[in-house]
């Protein structure tokens, strides 16, 4: 699992480009990964029960927690 454009960098509160690298992005264990990514075709999360409703309902993760590789397992729900 990987996102290039995560790992690049973001966009400020006026809307400029942060350049801020993190490798934590690039193949990323897929639970974690599938804290903040959604895919359209369930089989390509390689997670089981991962859906949009239990996506919808979790608790969010930021960049650190992919920059550490830390897997939060509580709470379970936002």
């Amino acid at each position: 699992m990987c996102d290039a454009t995560w790992s690049s960098g973001y966009l400020d509160e006026k809307d400029s480009f942060i350049k801020v690298y993190n490798d934590g992005y690039f193949l990323t264990d897929p639970i974690l990964f599938g804290k903040s990514h959604l895919p359209t075709d369930s089989n390509w999360s390689l997670i089981k029960n991962l859906n949009a409703d239990t996506f919808i309902t979790s608790p969010l993760v930021y960049a650190e927690t992919y920059e550490h590789g830390i897997n939060p397992i509580s709470p379970k729900t936002m």
